[in-house]
């Protein structure tokens, strides 16, 4: 569970500098601290949930998905909702595992399409390209989904094998 705030809060930081981007426009005075970790978070849960159809052949839709989802999620951020709590997060991220886990060959793949998506998100809210692409690798750097075993550990990284 603390790995996962590690997690929120170190995407939260990387995206403290461009919440402009994701606000709505009628929406320009917030907390940019909670909203930060929030946006994160629904970033985490869009990614995972994202990998999760990626691996299992239910990605038809993703991009739509993934950016309807992200829209209506940090929208309601800025109107007071709350963002996904610790251990929703930790649930899909069992859930990305056991996914990995079932397909090891197909992970890497499934990475970079999520991957793609966050990216195509964010730049829909015209945010700067390079911008979009350092804040999806963040997110992906977060979950911590290992192509070769199927870890999953947001916000924690392991030792490499010796």
């Amino acid at each position: 569970m603390q790995d996962i705030q590690r997690a929120t809060a170190a995407i939260g930081r990387e995206l403290a500098w461009d919440l402009t981007y994701l606000s709505p426009a009628e929406q320009r005075r917030f907390d940019p601290v909670s909203i930060a970790e929030g946006a994160a978070a629904f970033l985490m849960m869009a990614y995972l949930r994202g990998f999760i159809d990626q691996i299992s052949g239910r990605a038809t839709k993703l991009g739509e998905r993934t950016a309807d989802f992200l829209l209506d999620r940090i929208g309601a951020l800025f109107r007071g909702d709350p963002p996904p709590t610790p251990d929703e997060l930790s649930t899909v991220a069992d859930q990305a595992r056991d996914a990995a886990r079932k397909d090891q060959e197909g992970t890497s793949k499934a990475l970079t399409a999520t991957e793609a998506q966050i990216v195509g998100y964010l730049l829909s809210r015209h945010m700067p390209e390079d911008t979009a692409r350092a804040i999806a690798a963040m997110v992906r750097t977060q979950t911590e989904i290992e192509p070769d075993h199927g870890a999953v550990k947001p916000g924690y990284r392991q030792p490499k094998d010796i």
